[in-house]
């Protein structure tokens, strides 16, 4: 980020590499998105980031999410008659689990873009 207010820089202790807090934040919490158990890298040198650092980031412990899978969170949020209406209207991409509907006449080939 360019031109931070210094209130909002964060000084890593393990290897001093300053960083502005709401990137740094995104950055712990897509790490812990992957599923990884072990505390994230700094984003600039890759040495591991001490639990102290991620604490005074996040102002709460690493906590490590198990990754979801769109089709996962799709179904969660649906319906049962949409979950229905769906199943019988859409296949699912065989790269990427999105639904997609054929239209009346198409080819079979399915391939994301």
């Amino acid at each position: 980020c360019e031109m931070i207010p210094e209130s909002c820089v964060i000084l890593l202790s393990t290897c001093s590499h300053r960083s502005c807090k709401g990137c740094m934040v995104k950055w712990i919490e897509y790490v812990e998105g992957t599923g990884k158990e072990t505390l994230p890298q700094c984003p600039f040198c890759r040495v591991q980031i001490n639990e102290t650092d991620v604490f005074s980031t996040l102002g709460r412990p690493f906590q490590p999410r198990l990754p979801q899978s769109a089709a996962a969170a799709e179904a969660a949020e649906m319906d049962e008659l949409t979950r229905h209406l769906l199943e019988e209207r859409t296949q699912p991409c065989p790269s990427c689990g999105a639904r997609i509907e054929k239209v009346e006449g198409g080819c079979d080939l399915m391939e994301c873009l």
